[in-house]
């Protein structure tokens, strides 16, 4: 645990995989093997050990996410909505889940649908920044541009470093 808190992923690897010999029923012990895995790009080894840590814990709203933003980067969107769904049983009204939802939606250009995920996400949580700049970007594909902006601006009112926002903004005002 010191590795992984230090930010030797490696080292901590190694360690999460020695005590999983030891305890191979722990679901801490596969969440932070995943989490060590993911730190180190290895994306699929990750997927694997936090789908064995839902195996020893079902309910775990985290490795739900984690697993499906791992699956999305995968483009393997039905499974990774899968994920995002049981999240949303476990913890109804969760907006990351809610928000992530609607990047599956927006990647597949669902943007009507990204943006009812979107605007459910906002309704619990307004002034969370990631949020906020999502709806920009699916306002932006909708032809609001003037909402979007409002949504970019607010996004780094909240944030003042979210590059995201500052780079879309800096984008409209070029057009």
């Amino acid at each position: 645990m010191d590795e992984y808190i230090q930010g030797n992923y490696k080292a901590a690897a190694r360690g999460f995989r020695k005590f999983l010999e030891l305890a191979p029923n722990d679901f801490n012990g596969y969440y932070l093997l995943a989490h060590s895995l993911k730190h180190l790009g290895d994306l699929d080894g990750a997927l694997k050990n936090y789908e064995q840590a839902l195996k020893i814990n079902p309910n775990n709203v985290d490795a739900h996410i984690y697993a499906g933003i791992l699956l999305q980067k995968k483009k393997d969107y039905d499974k990774a909505e899968a994920h995002y769904e049981r999240a949303l049983e476990i913890l109804p009204g969760d907006s990351e889940s809610l928000v992530l939802m609607g990047t599956i939606r927006y990647e597949s250009k669902d943007y009507d649908g990204a943006l009812a995920y979107c605007n459910k996400a906002l309704e619990i949580e307004p002034d969370n920044a990631r949020i906020n700049y999502e709806m920009g970007r699916i306002l932006l594909k909708l032809g609001e541009k003037a909402r979007a902006v409002e949504h970019f601006k607010k996004a780094l009112e909240l944030n003042p470093c979210y590059s995201h926002a500052d780079k879309a903004l800096k984008e409209i005002s070029e057009q």
